[in-house]
């Protein structure tokens, strides 16, 4: 389980994007898509909703990731992101999403956290040399 931190921390940094000029305001943290997991977690320092919004962020990724490894130590599931070693840094991954989300507005309407493990799956898939969910 310790082993999932960096991944978490990963995801946690979506807030390290800076914004430009954000038109941000509360009802943003209303999350029911991919594009408002984007918004929020891409708020930058000089906005002043940012240490909510990354509260929030780091809230919703690792809330996310930590039901993925519950839900992947029952029997009959098979993981589909498996986090490599060394596991990417959390200002990396995050940053990474909120990069991918914004070049993907394909997912935009998608639910947050389908976008979030598309976006995982995509980056880090099972392979056989990281076949179990690192923890």
């Amino acid at each position: 389980m310790r082993k999932a931190i960096p991944l978490l921390a990963c995801l946690a940094a979506l807030v390290a994007r800076p914004a430009v000029a954000s038109q941000f305001t509360t009802e943003d943290f209303v999350v029911t898509k991919a594009e408002d997991l984007i918004d929020v977690c891409s708020v930058g320092p000089d906005d002043p909703h940012y240490t909510a919004a990354a509260n929030f962020c780091q809230g919703y990724t690792v809330g996310a990731w930590q039901y993925y490894q519950a839900l992947m130590e029952k029997p009959g599931h098979k993981p589909f992101v498996c986090v490599p070693e060394p596991a990417p840094s959390r200002n990396q991954l995050v940053a990474e999403f909120v990069t991918w989300g914004k070049a993907h507005p394909e997912y935009g309407s998608s639910h947050a956290t389908d976008a979030m493990f598309k976006f995982l799956a995509d980056k880090m898939p099972c392979r056989p040399e990281t076949k179990k969910v690192k923890k």
